[in-house]
């Protein structure tokens, strides 16, 4: 059934932007990327100062004669598989933060940016997908059984989102843009849309 008052994007479309407000996630107010950005500013000295003591001990076990049948590992795969696990020390810094600071709220929603530029440009829709924003509840049950708390979140007051990919002129990569900041110009014809709207929490 159609949407009264909705309008339709379709694949093909060419549309204008009226409002430059591009889109940059549907997320929380702290997400885990701001989380990981944090932890890498705060702790990346000191992760490495620890990771360059590790490797220094390692290299000299590696290239010792009682183990020489590992000498094939290189200075090169030893650098790479530092860069690794700081990487990996990070992320999981991130992931411990985020979930301490109860992703700042409980309040999904959709984040923009204001480019000006972008104000007035015509293209094409290349794809689209669907966001969900709203209030997660959570819910704590506990299990006699497990002798544990079983929690359960939901997503209250659901509010459904439609993201355009806008191809425009001078643009190497696509435009991301919710729909209700474009209008269209011409309607797609007789082409099947083969990229249906999906709902995707990335």
């Amino acid at each position: 059934m159609k949407r009264v008052g909705k309008q339709i994007y379709r694949v093909g479309d060419l549309v204008e932007i009226i409002s430059p407000e591009v889109f940059l996630r549907c997320d929380y107010p702290y997400s885990y990327a701001d989380a990981k950005d944090d932890m890498k500013h705060l702790f990346k000295v000191d992760i490495e100062e620890f990771m360059e003591g590790v490797y220094h001990t390692l290299c000299g076990t590696i290239k010792s004669p009682e183990f020489h049948e590992m000498n094939a590992i290189d200075d090169d795969f030893l650098n790479i598989s530092k860069e690794r696990f700081i990487s990996g020390i990070i992320k999981i810094l991130g992931y411990e933060k985020v979930y301490l600071e109860k992703f700042g709220g409980s309040e999904r929603k959709v984040i923009t940016e204001t480019k000006e530029e972008i104000k007035g440009l015509q293209g094409v829709v290349v794809a689209k997908k669907l966001k969900q924003s709203g209030k997660y509840n959570i819910i704590s049950n506990y299990d006699n059984s497990r002798k544990m708390y079983i929690y359960d979140k939901k997503l209250e007051n659901v509010k459904r989102h439609v993201i355009l990919h806008v191809a425009c002129d001078g643009y190497h990569e696509p435009i991301l843009i919710e729909d209700i900041h474009v209008t269209k110009i011409q309607e797609i014809n007789n082409i099947k849309d083969d990229n249906p709207c999906t709902i995707s929490n990335k």
